[in-house]
């Protein structure tokens, strides 16, 4: 067994963490489970494979794990960074105790250990189209630790290299085709959205004839919808609110004429949603209308002025 202590994160991880724990057993000396106040069985199972559980509030995944590092007593040589939906596999344990046994782990400057990943959606691993997910999940105690950043840390160590392993971890996620479409629908609308936009100048640059007033409508709705489900995520009360405000100043900004884009509008949102409608097109409007009308007056007075 080898001198490591591993550091998993969770909130309601039921699913996941049993078989987490299961697949480091025989290879890390220890476990810690630092819990932000899980609802369902995840603590119990925790305590069911013999891992330590500390319960601290959540602020962001690297604060959250940079506090473990420093307040769960580790005394072990490694310090394994895993979360409880990933695996560890037993030729990679094979490979991962012949390299930790080494004299470049023990007396030389190898302070850490880079896995790649082999993701499984819907109980089938991608093996291709997908971006590789590498991150050094071993590092040694004092040495390494995640760096202060709120989204996607990477572990960075104070001195010393790190090598990369052969043999693959595994990443699983449980979650069903409805959760992966709601993560990923906002960017796709708004993806969809600046398309069109640019599809549209496009057509109109080349002299391309027909109205461009519809498709610039179908564009601002996405464009309104992706940017209010991105800020809104999970309340549908709120994201149309926000698509509605959205939209209309994009429509205030393109028409500069609030009350068209208000009934243009109409074919999208709900009467209800016409206040809200014609103030963010009023506002949109008129700053565009005075930015426009000050370009102008230079201009004015440019040509006075010769």
């Amino acid at each position: 067994m080898a001198s490591v202590t591993a550091i998993v994160l969770t909130r309601n991880e039921e699913k996941n963490l049993g078989d987490c724990l299961k697949s480091i057993r025989g290879f890390a000396q220890r476990a810690v489970v630092v819990d932000c106040g899980s609802a369902d069985r995840t603590v119990e199972i925790a305590r069911e494979h013999g891992a330590d559980v500390l319960v601290h509030e959540f602020t962001y995944y690297a604060a959250q794990f940079n506090w473990a590092i420093d307040n769960a007593g580790i005394d072990t040589d490694w310090i394994l960074r895993l979360d409880a939906d990933e695996r560890l596999t037993p030729a990679l344990i094979a490979e991962a105790e012949s390299l930790l046994s080494s004299d470049e782990a023990l007396h030389g400057d190898l302070n850490g250990v880079t896995m790649e990943a082999v993701f499984y959606f819907l109980g089938r691993p991608i093996l291709h189209g997908i971006r590789k997910k590498r991150k050094m999940m071993l590092f040694k105690r004092g040495i390494g630790r995640l760096e202060d950043r709120k989204r996607d840390p990477h572990s960075v160590l104070s001195s010393g290299r790190n090598v990369s392993l052969k043999e693959r971890f595994l990443h699983y996620d449980f979650k069903d085709l409805d959760n992966f479409i709601a993560r990923y629908l906002p960017v796709a609308i708004l993806a969809l959205g600046l398309a069109k936009v640019l599809l549209t100048n496009m057509c109109i640059q080349l002299g391309l004839k027909g109205g461009h007033f519809f498709p610039m409508i179908f564009a601002a709705v996405c464009l309104g919808f992706g940017i209010a489900l991105i800020l809104f995520p999970g309340s549908v009360a709120h994201a149309a609110f926000g698509a509605a405000v959205v939209t209309a100043g994009t429509m205030g900004v393109l028409l500069r004429k609030p009350l068209a884009a208000t009934c243009l509008l109409l074919l999208c949102f709900p009467m209800k949603a016409v206040p809200c409608i014609f103030i963010a097109a009023v506002i949109a409007s008129s700053v565009t209308k005075a930015l426009s009308c000050g370009g102008e007056d230079e201009k004015t007075e440019d040509k006075s002025e010769e």
